[in-house]
């Protein structure tokens, strides 16, 4: 089951990775592993700049 949804995380992050090459990521470590989150300036410029603080 783990590895299904860590493998749904990565298609899509490659899916999304493909569309916005140009906006910030995030590497965020937890305890089963880690996920790098892509920040869309375009929708969420506000949210991006309070997460990047």
């Amino acid at each position: 089951m783990k590895k299904a949804f860590l493998l749904l995380i990565l298609l899509c992050g490659l899916a999304i990775s493909a569309v916005h090459a140009a906006s910030p990521r995030v590497l965020m470590k937890t305890s089963l592993g880690e996920i790098e989150l892509e920040l869309s300036e375009e929708k969420a410029p506000k949210t991006v700049e309070n997460f990047l603080r």
